[in-house]
């Protein structure tokens, strides 16, 4: 028990030092920060990085609409009528929420792993979607010459009755 209390107070100062360096070490950093921030490249960072959201945001917001039209021609889910198996949801997985204090590298990663997300769903509607969607519109197309022209030949037959 004393050789506890000499090793306590031996480490007393050694502790009072360590956190005295800590809080110099979190200034250091804040204002490492904070000159990064103020930096050209950093503002230029920020204005395409805003951009960027910007892009993903429209990104977000055409999926949403994607899917409200597409559940409205039975497109989603993948066994909807006219989806024939095929999955046609497009998601864009959501904003990682990267922290302003969070280095560079790791908001860029961050972003980079959203375009490429992004650019899947592009591809999707490219090759999928795109197709899908000409398929139904011909189809619709079709489906109105069909009434038209049984329409006008409903229309005739009236008119041949009412000549007789």
């Amino acid at each position: 028990l004393r050789n506890q209390r000499v090793q306590a107070a031996e480490d007393a100062p050694r502790v009072a030092r360590l956190r005295l360096d800590l809080q110099e070490l979190e200034n250091e950093l804040a204002d490492r920060r904070a000159a990064r921030r103020a930096s050209a490249d950093h503002r230029e960072l920020e204005a395409e990085h805003g951009a960027l959201s910007r892009g993903l945001d429209d990104v977000r917001a055409a999926c949403r609409a994607y899917a409200a039209a597409a559940a409205r021609l039975q497109l989603v889910p993948r066994s909807a009528a006219n989806a024939d198996g095929v999955d046609l949801s497009l998601h864009l997985a959501p904003d990682p929420g990267v922290d302003d204090d969070e280095d560079d590298h790791g908001r860029g990663a961050a972003l980079r792993g959203l375009a490429a997300d992004a650019q899947r769903i592009g591809e999707k509607v490219a090759s999928a979607v795109s197709p899908k969607l000409n398929e139904l519109r011909e189809a619709v197309s079709q489906r109105g010459d069909d009434v038209a022209a049984a329409l006008e030949a409903a229309r005739d037959a009236e008119r041949g009755a009412n000549d007789d």
